[in-house]
């Protein structure tokens, strides 16, 4: 974080009056958490209310961690690891914690497994339009299902789930929505490729932009 100590003598007269309030700024910023990624867990106000949760420690159980993100603490599956914090936060802090939703969770297991380190970057920050003609156009496959069946089944998912959760706190998004994502994909291939052959279909076009439909 920039403070008034940061100031260089070549710096403009704007900037250095930006750093005299930027303290008092940074208390009322709170984190969209996104992926996780570049979020720092100790230092970073992430939780609406909680100025960072190194605050909060009741032990120093977190010395020489000041480079842990948020991701650290969300397993492949999407879950948040409360048991790694348990010992260092009190339970009310916990409480809160598990009620955010990374990236979202779901994003980040579905990423996790079917998007590629270093496209990572694109999965994330691309514009919405470009987004799903970036995941559209992906020539690759997972056990023989075309990334963009799966992706369909992945977003349609998404959204049952997250309106799942949004209705009530006992609803819970699935530990493992990979699986669940690549074993209805596999369906969906399986029922299109049987309805070809009926019908005789020998090549199929797909349009490789999505296109915004004419609404009336």
């Amino acid at each position: 974080m920039a403070t008034w100590e940061d100031n260089k003598p070549t710096d403009s007269r704007l900037w250095r009056e930006i750093l005299k309030v930027w303290p008092d700024f940074y208390k009322h910023i709170v984190w969209n958490v996104g992926n996780g990624n570049t979020i720092k867990l100790w230092d970073d106000s992430w939780i609406q209310g909680v100025p960072n949760l190194r605050s909060q420690a009741v032990n120093n159980n977190i010395q020489g961690l000041d480079e842990t993100t948020l991701s650290d603490h969300v397993d492949a599956n999407g879950q948040w690891k409360l048991h790694e914090l348990n010992e260092t936060l009190p339970p009310a802090i916990i409480d809160r914690i598990r009620k955010v939703r990374a990236l979202d969770c779901l994003l980040v297991a579905i990423s996790n497994v079917f998007i590629n380190p270093r496209d990572r970057a694109s999965f994330y920050l691309l514009p919405l339009d470009e987004w799903i003609g970036w995941n559209l156009e992906r020539k690759v496959c997972f056990a023989s299902v075309p990334w963009s069946v799966a992706f369909s089944v992945a977003c349609h998912n998404i959204w049952a789930w997250r309106n799942l959760t949004n209705k009530s706190s006992e609803n819970t998004c699935p530990k493992e929505p990979h699986r669940i994502i690549l074993h209805q994909a596999k369906q969906m291939q399986l029922g299109w490729s049987m309805l070809e052959e009926r019908r005789g279909i020998t090549e199929l076009y797909m349009e490789p932009m999505w296109r915004k439909p004419n609404l009336p």
